[in-house]
């Protein structure tokens, strides 16, 4: 919903009452306005029909911004962090390390650090992570520069959480 409501304000190519039930639009203050585990606490427990109208994910200019805003289109600009859990039920952890590895740091060369949680699930993974999460922020505003885990897996501002990942660039940097 989160992304729906910031997808509809950015592109304007659909409005939400083309995508959201009158529950859903209802609940449009706290998704626009909210932190994360607010607007999850509506969600979490609920059927997505109740929310979402049917067939909302077919409409094409739904799918036209899906496509816009896929990771791993366009290189980015500024170094990225990425935290997943290893018990994650949600994102498994092996298909974050692909895209990782292999769209992230091979095809697009982007800066990415990459923490691990051991033994953390899709709905703890930011909880466990909030210090983590602030020291890479600080750093960054700091202008300390990022260490690169596809450059150098296993090292970064995670590392004491981190597992070791196959990223070493194709074209030999380092």
């Amino acid at each position: 919903a989160m992304v729906l409501y910031a997808w509809a304000r950015h592109y304007r190519t659909f409005g939400l009452g083309s995508v959201l039930t009158r529950a859903g639009l209802a609940d449009l203050t706290a998704v626009s306005s909210s932190c994360i585990d607010t607007v999850a606490s509506l969600y979490d427990a609920v059927a997505p029909a109740r929310f979402f109208v049917p067939g909302w994910e077919a409409r094409p200019a739904v799918q036209a911004a899906n496509r816009e805003n896929r990771p791993g289109n366009f290189p980015t600009s500024a170094p990225i962090l990425v935290v997943q859990g290893t018990a994650d039920e949600v994102v498994p952890f092996g298909l974050t390390t692909r895209f990782i590895s292999g769209q992230l740091c091979r095809s697009q060369y982007d800066t990415v650090d990459y923490a691990a949680e051991q033994g953390v699930g899709h709905s703890q993974v930011l909880d466990q992570s909030t210090g983590l999460i602030n020291r890479w922020l600080e750093a960054r505003f700091a202008d300390t520069s990022s260490i690169d885990s596809c450059a150098r897996p296993g090292l970064g501002i995670g590392a004491t959480h981190r597992v070791s990942h196959p990223a070493a660039h194709s074209d030999g940097r380092s």
